[in-house]
């Protein structure tokens, strides 16, 4: 994956700032990253809104917070947790 990549250069890139580069790795970095990040999110909320309650329960999700995740906004941070473990 291209942020992978892009993370295994990163020092590389700090090399380079050292040397009077502008910044611009660095928030592009950050702005891949968290890209990634809302990609993984929308994903999974697609995923679980596609699952019936059969299936959310035998995984451990209760139903009505598993639909109220899945109309979440992708920025909006994952708060589901499994219900029923010790």
């Amino acid at each position: 994956m291209v942020v992978n990549l892009l993370l295994q250069d990163a020092p590389a890139a700090s090399a380079d700032r050292s040397q009077g580069s502008p910044a611009a790795p660095g928030a592009l970095l950050r702005a891949l990253v968290r890209f990634a990040g809302w990609r993984r999110v929308c994903a999974m909320r697609e995923q679980l809104a596609q699952l019936d309650d059969r299936m959310l329960r035998d995984i451990g999700f209760d139903p009505e917070e598993a639909r109220q995740e899945a109309a979440k906004p992708f920025w909006s941070p994952c708060t589901l947790t499994r219900v029923g473990l010790h």
